[in-house]
């Protein structure tokens, strides 16, 4: 090989590695897995286990609801409401490309898809248990839960009435 191409060489190498990352992180966050939710940790975290026998924390995206710890107002309800909802399951974990797959605690972030196409986040949202929560860029159903929320807010549900005077949960990163 000539001495002449070795930079060009090298210069293809580059550009296909750069290529390969960009792909990667367009679809970082994208992905489906299934599993049967275990435990509730809190209103936005839920224990899954996979249908490949792997255990995950999944945090939702979209949402918070308010502590356990210290305690805020229907932080206890929100736990409870969605243990109602989700607690022994079979649900769809799906993966949203605008956000990462994990967060700084390792957790998976996902949206938990009930059976008959429930989405668990959206609704504690509309019965007032949680409010909107974006984190670093909008996600891919910030309108729809947005409208959820606006509709607990007019129907002075949850966080909205039985929380007068206390403020709804900061959103904890």
């Amino acid at each position: 090989m000539r001495p002449r191409l070795y930079p060009f060489i090298a210069l293809l190498v580059l550009a296909a590695l750069c290529a390969a990352s960009a792909a990667s992180s367009a679809d970082q966050g994208r992905f489906i897995k299934r599993g049967v939710v275990q435990s509730v940790v809190d209103g936005d975290t839920v224990d899954v286990r996979l249908t490949n026998g792997r255990r995950e924390r999944v945090r939702l995206i979209g949402i918070d609801t308010p502590e356990l710890r210290p305690a805020e107002c229907l932080g206890t309800q929100a736990k409870l409401r969605a243990q109602q909802l989700a607690r022994g399951k079979r649900v769809q974990l799906i993966g949203d490309s605008t956000q990462a797959t994990r967060d700084r605690y390792r957790r998976l972030l996902a949206y938990v898809v009930l059976p008959r196409n429930r989405d668990l986040g959206r609704q504690l949202i509309a019965e007032g248990f949680g409010n909107v929560y974006v984190y670093n860029r909008p996600f891919q159903r910030l309108s729809a839960y947005r409208s959820a929320e606006l509709s607990a807010k007019t129907g002075d549900r949850g966080l909205w009435g039985q929380c007068v005077g206390a403020q709804p949960p900061a959103p904890q990163p």
